[in-house]
């Protein structure tokens, strides 16, 4: 089943839980590009806020392998499959 393989691959991804941090985190480099990809996706569609629609946008255009398109692979679907699924929504 598609679901489970996806579940383990997603459990593989994400460390076990850590405890919280007591102060807010310094994003990182990779998340401020994805932010900002994010933003420049929000932007291109019209005025609004950007969504979680706009983060998955900015994830499968990132370039090199990255997890979420290994994920994709493993549900049976490609980064463009999603990004026209997602154009057809917005």
């Amino acid at each position: 089943m598609q679901e489970d393989a996806a579940i383990v691959q997603l459990q593989q991804l994400v460390a076990p839980g850590e405890p919280p941090m007591s102060t807010s985190p310094t994003p990182s480099p990779a998340i401020e590009q994805v932010l900002e990809a994010a933003h420049q996706e929000a932007l291109r569609r019209g005025p609004g806020p950007v969504g979680t629609e706009h983060v998955l946008l900015a994830l499968l255009g990132m370039d090199g392998e990255e997890p979420s398109q290994s994920l994709l692979s493993v549900l049976g679907t490609t980064p463009t499959s999603v990004r026209v699924a997602l154009d057809g929504l917005l």
